[in-house]
């Protein structure tokens, strides 16, 4: 008969020159203070994986499907419909984004992008990170 085991991981979103880089990490555990960010991230999520072991003891192919996937973890400053007008303007893009998907905040993260954020996304303070050091706490956006 053969078994699973869980495997951890961590999917980190770097901003780069010419767009955006995905980089998945295996990782021990899914514990937020123990993982070390790479310079450019700007958000990060965890997700589990089924490797199926053999009864031989050998181990079969990992299955490609996430599962057990986190809230997004971003880097960066929250900032609600009043802010964005502020920095922006009233035409800005994001407000009209903001309007049709019902949302009250963004997040606002390297390299001035702005994303929707979510009921459960989290924001990290980028003063608080030291990308070389474990993750610091975090705060919830809503």
């Amino acid at each position: 008969m053969s078994s699973n085991q869980l495997l951890h991981f961590v999917s980190f979103t770097q901003s780069k020159e010419n767009g955006y880089k995905q980089t998945d990490k295996q990782i021990k555990e899914r514990e937020i203070n123990n993982i070390t960010l790479p310079e450019d991230c700007i958000s990060f999520y965890f997700y589990d994986k089924i490797l199926k072991i053999k009864d031989n003891g050998t181990e079969n192919n990992l299955d490609n499907e996430k599962i057990n996937i986190s809230n997004t973890y971003y880097i960066g400053k929250i900032y609600n419909r009043d802010d964005v007008i502020n920095e922006l303007g009233e035409n800005a893009t994001i407000l009209s984004d903001m309007e049709e998907m019902l949302a009250d905040k963004v997040v606002k993260v390297k390299g001035n992008e702005f994303y929707i954020l979510g009921s459960e996304d989290l924001v990290i303070s980028p003063n608080k990170v030291n990308f070389k050091s474990k993750t610091p706490d975090y705060e919830r956006a809503f």
